[in-house]
């Protein structure tokens, strides 16, 4: 691993504003996942029970388009996956793996109590672009016409 769990927690933009006991609650709680070519990290179908921050490796985000599989874009270090899904409380992202994967597990509590806690969290995903939630509120505005 390129960075040890505490410094890439620290240095990611979504953690950088949190208060000495958030950081240690979030770097006690993580868990160190693998991921081999082709495993899913998250399913549109499902709100995560964890959001994995990928550290080494590549994933694709996945869309359907006419039926056709296409890669919307391509996730590596620093991307967190199933976030948008879980702020939504709504699946959208289908998340694979293109080569081997290490990823951060943090756990769907650990990022409630962030949101309900931490005000730097908060602003940091409400200013943050999502592009599997754009993608799939395009899409339901397309189903609607």
């Amino acid at each position: 691993m390129t960075a040890t769990p505490a410094s890439a927690l620290q240095q990611h933009p979504a953690f950088q504003g949190l208060s000495a006991a958030s950081l240690k609650r979030l770097e006690s709680e993580v868990r160190l996942l693998r991921y081999q070519p082709g495993q899913p990290l998250s399913e549109a179908a499902l709100v995560p029970s964890e959001v994995p921050l990928i550290q080494e490796g590549q994933a694709r985000l996945l869309v359907r388009d006419q039926e056709r599989l296409s890669t919307l874009r391509r996730l590596g270090s620093g991307d967190l996956v199933g976030l948008a899904s879980l702020l939504r409380a709504r699946g959208c992202e289908d998340v694979a793996a293109s080569t081997p994967v290490l990823a951060l597990a943090i756990s769907d509590t650990t990022i409630l109590h962030l949101l309900a806690e931490e005000v730097s969290f908060q602003q940091w995903c409400a200013s943050t672009l999502w592009p599997a939630e754009l993608y799939a509120l395009l899409e339901e505005q397309q189903q609607r016409r």
